[in-house]
């Protein structure tokens, strides 16, 4: 009854403010929220088991609520913890986010002072929370975000327009497991590098010479037809999805271009992060009486 009532009450709320307000009505217990917080450090980064006990009492917890939040989450296998004889202590991850790279990753987190790894986490907990984020709104250093790509704390895909324009997005390990159910080989992340070329097009493409308004609204359209296009971006901004084979670049036999979608699959996909990236209220889609399927070009006549 009390799902259904918030569900009522909060129907054009974010999922994960639905999701809260189901809780709150729940009256959790103070361990409820340990638990949830431990799983969610987890998830951010694997680390020492003191040091993701540490990590839960800096959310307000005692010692001995951080303990038994840990306890739980083992028990229901959402973390698991394993032996490492180099921390002399085991070793607390989330097997959803971090596969085999746990004890690596967490011999150099413990290493660090503590308040770099307090920073490395956090920027691991910004990216979580907002996938396909321009690597110039991360909030910790550039030292330290070389350090987390470098060690696969985070992960990045560049778009190299042929204009000179540059542009890194960055990802969370966690969307691998998602990679891993497309039907075709990720091995390149073609996903993370598809998404990455159409958040360039929509914020960073020469402005005037077609770009992309809407991102999700242009992706469903290149899924339905096979093509979007002509515009002048295209011809300069796609050259490195296409070498991997996802897209085509052809010339409209003038200064603009089509681009035609080759990996359907992919761009399938990468809709949904988009989706949950450029419009995580979901009200978009609510507002378009008509769908949009070409780039935002110059009126014709105009000199380019």
């Amino acid at each position: 009854a009390a799902a259904v009532m918030v569900s009522v009450a909060y129907g054009a709320a974010l999922v994960i403010e639905q999701t809260v307000a189901l809780l709150n009505s729940l009256s959790p217990q103070r361990s409820d929220l340990a638990f949830l917080h431990s799983v969610e450090v987890a998830a951010i980064a694997p680390l020492a088991q003191s040091q993701h006990l540490e990590q839960v009492a800096n959310r307000g917890f005692s010692d001995q609520e951080a303990e038994e939040a840990l306890r739980l989450a083992r028990a229901v296998k959402l973390n698991l913890a394993v032996p490492s004889s180099e921390l002399n202590e085991p070793v607390v991850f989330s097997p959803y986010v971090w596969g085999t790279k746990h004890l690596s990753l967490a011999k150099f987190l413990s290493e660090l002072p503590p308040n770099e790894r307090d920073a490395l986490l956090g920027m691991s907990e910004q990216v979580l929370a907002t996938p396909g984020l321009h690597i110039s709104r991360l909030t910790a250093a550039p030292g330290i975000v070389s350090s987390a790509q470098r060690y696969g704390l985070i992960q990045s895909a560049t778009v190299q327009s042929g204009t000179g324009a540059s542009s890194t997005y960055v990802f969370s390990p966690l969307l691998e497991a998602e990679d891993d159910q497309c039907t075709t080989t990720e091995a390149f992340h073609l996903r993370k590098l598809f998404v990455a070329h159409i958040l360039f097009g929509h914020e960073k493409a020469k402005s005037g010479y077609g770009t992309i308004h809407s991102p999700a609204v242009l992706v469903n359209s290149l899924v339905n037809r096979g093509q979007v296009g002509p515009a002048t971006n295209i011809g300069t901004d796609y050259h490195l999805l296409e070498a991997a084979g996802v897209v085509s670049v052809e010339s409209d036999g003038r200064d603009r271009a089509f681009l035609r979608l080759v990996k359907p699959e992919i761009a399938k996909a990468g809709l949904e992060w988009i989706r949950r990236i450029t419009d995580p209220t979901g009200t978009e889609s609510l507002k378009l009486a008509r769908r949009p399927s070409k780039f935002v070009s110059v009126p014709s006549g105009i000199t380019r």
